[in-house]
């Protein structure tokens, strides 16, 4: 599944995308970015979905779950804009 990243924190993240998710849904993000040199890869869980204003769409946020140091570490540093 494919999914647009709106936001994005250490926490989780905001999305829109077209699949069907349900809250308390667990899966597995990728996050791909042209300033990491691998996807950064980590386990989260649906914590809200809601229509979008086009119909074929849905809002939605994620919590990340049970990450590493490592993956926290890159998230800041996606976040901040420094290259890891």
């Amino acid at each position: 599944m494919a999914a647009k990243v709106l936001n994005l924190g250490l926490g989780g993240a905001g999305f829109a995308c077209a699949a069907i998710l349900r809250p308390e849904e667990r899966l597995t993000v990728t996050l791909i970015s042209p300033s990491l040199l691998d996807p950064l890869v980590a386990p989260a869980r649906v914590a809200w979905i809601r229509p979008a204003e086009d119909a074929a769409l849905l809002y939605g946020g994620l919590t990340f779950e049970a990450v590493d140091r490592g993956v926290l570490l890159t998230l800041f540093q996606l976040i901040g804009g420094v290259t890891p």
